[in-house]
This record gives structure tokens, sequence and C-alpha cells, in this order.
């Protein structure tokens, strides 16, 4: 018997601000496309749905811009240098004459084509791919030969570099939070609730008068899901991390979203 399509359960909650905004931006221009009637959606519950969705992305985004200070610009400024250095030093190291720096060299040459240009990203992907770059050098098979070409010590400074510049973001982000009057956490349960009864709707639709927009969306957002589900495994175990209290850096946001709406 051939099973039903229907959307994948997902617990949207455990996202962080920044991924929770891009996974719903990415929910509405799959309804925009399907079209609400044929998905069996009320156009003013969506009309609402985008209207708080755009208030939240404006409020991460004017956060993303006051976080771009003077101190932040100059660890940006050095942990690219750094970056820039240890890939040059790769490919040098590759034509040694030298038999033991190009071996080393050549067994690190994937991890730099996997990692190169990382510089020219967006700041926070930045911070997150080099954490997964400094994960990958301490296993075991890169490990011996960072060290063979004497990048060592330029790892060493990149992980405080980096760890200062996550830290003093993440800083600047929570004060400026705690001064907004619009609660982050707010919109997200206005909007939780629009993605919760609207997935119902068309998954319902799908059962009972299936159409081909319905079996599209359908299967587009569950391709949505499983590479969110994947990008925040792949962060978790990369920057799981822990505050003072003993909350991790999520729990630790939305602790300060519920002080902002109890205050407000």
């Amino acid at each position: 018997m051939q099973t039903s399509l229907a959307i994948k359960t997902f617990g949207i909650g455990k996202l962080n601000h920044a991924a929770y905004g891009a996974f719903m931006l990415a929910f509405e221009k799959l309804i925009a496309k399907g079209t609400v009637a044929k998905l069996g959606l009320a156009g003013t519950d969506f009309d609402a749905f985008k209207a708080k969705l755009q208030q939240f992305l404006d409020l991460n985004q004017e956060l993303g811009q006051q976080q771009e200070t003077k101190e932040l610009l100059e660890l940006d400024k050095e942990r690219d240098q750094l970056l820039t250095y240890l890939f040059a030093k790769v490919a040098l190291e590759a034509s040694s004459p030298e038999s033991t720096l190009k071996q080393a060299a050549e067994v690190l040459l994937p991890l730099r084509k996997q990692y190169l240009g990382l510089q020219t990203k967006a700041n926070r992907e930045e911070t997150f791919l080099i954490e997964g770059l400094l994960v990958d050098s301490k296993k075991s098979e890169f490990a011996a030969a960072f060290q063979a070409v004497g990048l060592k010590k330029t790892l060493e400074r990149m992980e405080e570099v980096n760890k200062s510049y996550q830290e003093k973001t993440m800083a600047r982000s929570e004060a400026n939070l705690a001064q907004k009057t619009v609660s982050a956490k707010a919109l997200r349960i206005e909007m939780d609730g629009f993605y919760q009864a609207s997935t119902k709707k068309i998954d319902a639709v799908q059962l009972i008068a299936p159409v081909a927009e319905t079996e599209a969306f359908i299967n587009s957002l569950n391709q949505l899901i499983a590479e969110t589900q994947e990008a925040w495994k792949l962060r978790k175990s990369q920057q799981d991390r822990w505050t003072e209290e003993g909350e991790r850096e999520d729990e630790a946001n939305e602790k300060e979203d519920t002080t902002e709406e109890a205050t407000a």
C-alpha cells in the first residue's frame, strides 16, 4: 500500500533567530509559489504572517548592522589575514622540494579546497565555517600535517580570534535584544502558530483533494526541512558552547527574550 505524501514533523523552536528567519522566509516563498488558493489557506492569515516575518527579519537585520563595531571589524580583519596565510602556506609547501613538507601539504590540499575563500562569506557564516575548519584541523589525519608545515600556532591564534569575535558578537546581540520593545520570541510564537495551522491544512488538502500545487509544496518543504535539520546538527556539533549559567547559547537567547517580555 502506498504511503500518502505528508509534511515531515519539524521542531522549529530549536533554531536560533538567524536560522529561523531563513527557514520562515523560504517557507513564505513556497506558499507564494503554490498560492494560498491552491494550498487551501486564507489570504488574510498569510498576509498577517508575512507582516510578522518582515518585522522579525528587520529586527535581526538591525541587530546585525549594530554589531559592526570597530573592535569586531579588527578581529574580522585579523582572522581573514590568518586564513589567507594558512591557505597560501599549504599551497606553497605542496610544491616544496623537501619531501616531508610536500607530503604533509598534499594531505592538507583537500581541506584547503573545501574551505578556500571562506574569508569572503558573510561574517556569521565565516565564523561558523572557521569553527568547521578548526574541528577538521584537529582530526588525526590533518593534525600532524598542520604541525609538519608549521601552521599549528596559526591555527591556535585563529581559534582565539574567532572565539573572541563570536563572544563579542553574542554579547552585543544580547544587549541590543534587551533594549527592544518588540520581542523576537513573541514574533516567533505568532509565526509558529501560522506554520502549524497552515501545514495541517495543506496536509488535509493533499489527503482529501490533492492537486499538483500541494504535492510540489510538500516535496519542497520536506526538502527544506531535511536541509535545515542537517545544518542544525552540524552547527550544534561545532558550536555547543556553554554560558557561565550552564546554558547553551540558544537557551541563553530564549531566556533573554523571556525577560524582555516580562518587563515590556
